[in-house]
């Protein structure tokens, strides 16, 4: 069926050719094949025009006239010519299907001040008068339009227009207005009376700028160049959902979910071309659900782009949307893939508050929408990297209805150790660094630079002033500040891992220093669940996830607990198999085993040697102690080149006896191995290139050990109250360093570094990986001098998970 054509309508004073014609709307329709009619408004132009008021008083009558007939149309208005297509639209609802307004707001149901413009157009200008009229009346005049005729369309006989009139519009309707638009006022009043309105407001935007500003034309014909369909979401709110039909999928855009609390979030529903019903894949996040992946970040994607052949055949990528599946697999796979703005991010209005018990309830009423709609088999799996990850824990011990599996891809389970306070320490590198992503994507952040990869345009929706988004939005890094401890805030962060049942395929990297790695492993450890499966990989874990090899894991997994293919994915799939690291970053081999940690790892001690510096299987023989600058130094123990090779994986534990010249003492530990020519080993992780082994942290006010919470290798630090240090006191310290796997070749060497600050390869410091909040590591409290004490009798060694092979 061919697309209707498009009328366009300017504002009072101007003319098609002066608004419309060499404009990028219009370049952008012919562009696309449609029909464009120009109209000039009455009392406008070059022909015959009356001068007289009253035979304008039915002026959207004369416009109608002028209109095709018979014919649905869509629209684009400016100021009285958007003004006329609203009339038009509620008194002839089938006659429109799409407008786009700009420059109309409040102003359509209040009468023109046409006495005083028209003195001003036929008179002169007042010394005094508003911007906003002098510069209509300085377009008008420079129109060439006849100005007496001009004169009495403004002053036609008044003709309101209540709200109520406009309900009867069945048009899909995008409204535009400026932050700067004194003569159409506010947009609410009009946006709230249409029952299928998007009201953008463009900051910086004055009235007569609108039609011509790149916003509003970039907006106009995307709206109306899109493939739509308005639908009802749920039967409580309606909602212009946009369909758009691709060759290999169908995507229903801005899809309204309702919240158990009468507030609402909003999706994209990716569907496989043919007939239902499907098994669903949802995400849920605050990033975003129409920021594509080079957006949100380039770096990232260009390396996927230009190194990973091997994803790129997969897809055309312009679905793809950062650390969620690609819907254009998914769906040639059988699935429904529904990605939903968070509340108060992207296109959701309403409280931004992440990683709150809030927003998981929310994440289950929209799991249980996904389960109840008409296109669902009634399964829904959660599949994801990082947030879409960790939040699957959280999700999950509501246990709803229609959550059938689970695949947390690399995402952690503790809130505390993991993704805010390593050790107790304040992780303000990574904390600040994603705040500032997040709010970014705030509902009503005019100053977003995320971007609608279907429209180009702002992702955020209207914008909303500052001090409204404040009001709207938690103060994440104050409350992660204000609670130091493992409080009650922290624990309602965490899930109850023991009343996740479902099956669950739980990812892996050993690349996720600092936040995923330790509670992805304790997730999948935690879990009630009888089907449970562990993969541990390496390399880029961003990467790794769209891999075809990983994309096949996850495919076979969810035909089973999806779609019911039982033999798609059998109960004796290796339970864990995890890949052991080569000292060039390879894989040295790859392990299945029947648990984590491996059953057949066993404790190697290396002890640490004050005396020589060195690490070693033997405890020293004479009491040595070390010192060095909390701020600047670091203690440095290396074993001798191996006579034999080692081979370890899983977690790992620093014994220390430490003293401190001040009340308090932040540790920070950096496994380093060399490989038999004396160059680094270094590894891929999530910040990039060039990673340690591993690292560990630990506020030594902290040291308090949960005995009950504790496993292999592995000390569970309560963090439920500060004991503080006598100065020059020793105490004997548990430092849990996150695990780790590597296989050394004989001649190889490890190093252990013991810091009281960041570990940091260059002089630009840890980057988004550090700890350096001066409120929570004040210099007089974390810049004494630390001292190790070691000898006959002191616990001072490194525990390493050794696997015999």
């Amino acid at each position: 069926m061919p697309e209707p054509p498009v009328v366009l309508l300017h504002g009072w004073g101007g003319s098609h050719a002066g608004t419309w014609q060499d404009s990028d709307l219009v370049r952008s329709l012919h562009r696309a094949g449609r029909k464009v009619i120009g109209i000039d408004l009455p009392g406008h132009g070059h022909g015959t025009v009356s001068r007289e008021p009253g035979d304008y008083e039915l002026i959207a009558d004369l416009v109608a006239a002028a209109l095709p007939r018979d014919a649905v149309l869509d629209a684009a208005g400016f100021s009285l010519g958007g003004k006329m297509l609203l009339q038009l639209a509620a008194e002839q609802p089938r006659r429109f299907r799409r407008l786009a307004i700009g420059g109309v707001g409040e102003n359509l149901f209040r009468a023109e001040a046409g006495d005083a413009v028209s003195a001003a157009l036929l008179d002169g200008l007042p010394p005094d008068a508003p911007a906003a009229l002098r510069s209509v009346v300085d377009e008008a005049r420079a129109s060439g339009n006849d100005l007496l005729a001009l004169s009495a369309v403004i002053r036609r006989p008044p003709r309101p227009i209540a709200p109520d009139v406009l309900r009867a519009i069945r048009a899909d309707v995008l409204l535009v207005v400026g932050t700067d638009d004194a003569i159409a006022g506010s947009l609410t009043p009009l946006a709230d009376a249409i029952p299928a309105a998007e009201a953008i407001v463009v900051p910086g935007l004055d009235h007569m700028a609108t039609p011509r500003s790149p916003e509003f034309q970039g907006r106009a014909a995307a709206f109306l160049l899109r493939t739509d369909e308005r639908t009802p979401s749920d039967g409580k709110e309606e909602s212009t959902v946009a369909r758009i039909v691709e060759p290999d999928l169908v995507i229903d855009k801005d899809v309204v979910i309702p919240l158990r609390d009468g507030g609402h979030v909003v999706a994209n529903v990716y569907q496989p071309l043919g007939e239902g019903p499907w098994p669903v894949i949802l995400n849920y996040s605050p990033y975003g659900k129409d920021v594509h992946f080079s957006n949100f970040w380039p770096e990232v994607f260009a390396d996927l782009k230009e190194n990973h052949p091997e994803i790129t055949g997969q897809s055309s990528l312009r679905h793809m949307a950062f650390e969620t599946p690609d819907p254009e697999v998914w769906t040639r796979m059988g699935y429904v893939v529904v990605r939903v703005d968070s509340r108060g991010a992207g296109k959701s209005p309403g409280f931004l508050a992440p990683n709150s018990p809030q927003e998981f309830l929310d994440a289950c009423d929209a799991v249980e929408w996904a389960g109840r709609a008409p296109w669902s088999n009634g399964r829904v799996g959660l599949l994801g990297i990082s947030y879409y990850a960790s939040s699957q824990w959280m999700i999950a011990q509501h246990r709803p209805e229609h959550l059938a599996a689970l695949q947390p891809w690399q995402g952690t389970s503790d809130f505390y150790r993991d993704r805010t306070r390593q050790g107790g320490i304040f992780s303000s590198g990574f904390v600040g660094y994603w705040w500032e992503l997040v709010y970014t994507n705030q509902h009503g952040n005019g100053a977003s630079r995320y971007r609608d990869y279907f429209t180009g345009e702002r992702n955020t929706g209207p914008a909303l002033p500052a001090a409204e988004l404040a009001a709207n939005r938690v103060d994440y890094l104050r409350d992660v500040l204000d609670h130091p401890l493992e409080d009650d805030w922290y624990r309602a962060r965490s899930a109850d891992l023991t009343k996740i049942e479902i099956p669950a395929l739980v990812g892996a990297n050993w690349g996720g220093l600092q936040v995923h790695l330790r509670g992805t492993l304790l997730g999948f450890t935690g879990i009630a669940s009888e089907r449970k499966w562990l993969r541990v990989q390496r390399g880029s874990y961003f990467l790794s996830f769209y891999h075809p090899d990983n994309i096949e894991t996850q495919r076979r997994f969810f035909d089973r607990f999806l779609k019911g293919d039982e033999p798609a994915w059998s109960d004796d799939e290796p339970r864990v198999q995890y890949v052991v690291r080569a000292v060039d970053d390879t894989v040295a081999r790859t392990v299945e085993t029947s648990d984590w940690p491996a059953p057949d790892a066993a404790e190697l001690r290396l002890h640490l040697d004050a005396a020589t510096m060195t690490l070693g299987t033997s405890e020293p023989t004479a009491a040595a102690r070390t010192d060095y600058s909390a701020l600047d130094g670091a203690a440095v123990f290396t074993t001798p080149p191996l006579t034999d090779a080692l081979t370890f994986a899983g977690p790992l534990h620093l014994r220390l006896r430490l003293a401190s010249s001040t009340t308090d003492a932040d540790v920070f530990v950096a496994l380093r191995a060399y490989a038999p020519d004396g160059t680094e080993a270094t590894f891929f992780a999530a910040s990039g290139p060039g990673s340690t082994v591993s690292l560990g942290w630990l506020r030594v006010s902290h040291r308090k050990v949960d005995p009950a919470r504790s496993g292999f290798l592995r000390p569970f630090h309560s963090h439920d109250e500060e004991q503080p240090l006598v100065p020059g006191q020793e105490y004997d310290l548990d430092v849990e360093i996150w695990p780790a796997s590597l296989h050394l070749p004989v001649g190889s060497r490890l190093e252990v570094r013991v810091l009281g600050h960041d570990f940091a390869r260059t002089a630009d410091g840890a980057g988004f990986n550090g700890h350096a909040d001066p409120t929570d590591r004040p210099a007089a409290v974390f810049g004494g001098t630390q001292t190790l004490v070691t000898g006959p009798g002191v616990p001072s060694y490194l525990g390493l998970p050794r696997i015999q092979h």
